[in-house]
């Protein structure tokens, strides 16, 4: 599976962190091609160590909506087989719009 995951918690010690880079690590060793996308300050995150397989994007979302669809079209040309979304809060809603339409099945998880 292709596997978007989405955590904007990677570059802060913390429990959304950590349960991130474990999953990240478990799907990749597993077999499956995984992408982690979330506001990074760096190409690679800080706190948590991850596999090498496990694709890291930095990105910061944006409730503008050219950005939504932009960044909507661009996950759909990816043909992700599921996102995860790992948050506390209201950035789950945020996700499920710019995955609205798309056919990527939307997984949120805090």
């Amino acid at each position: 599976m292709r596997i978007l995951l989405q955590n904007d918690s990677m570059d802060a010690i913390g429990g959304i962190g950590r349960a991130g880079a474990d999953l990240a690590n478990a799907m990749s060793r597993r077999g499956h091609d995984v992408v982690l996308l979330g506001r990074l300050k760096k190409r690679t995150p800080a706190c948590y160590t991850l596999d090498s397989a496990v694709e890291i994007r930095p990105c910061a979302i944006s409730d503008d909506n050219r950005r939504v669809q932009k960044l909507r079209r661009q996950l759909m040309r990816e043909n992700f087989d599921a996102c995860v979304s790992m948050h506390c809060g209201p950035a789950h809603l945020l996700w499920a719009v710019i995955l609205l339409g798309s056919g990527i099945p939307f997984i949120m998880s805090e």
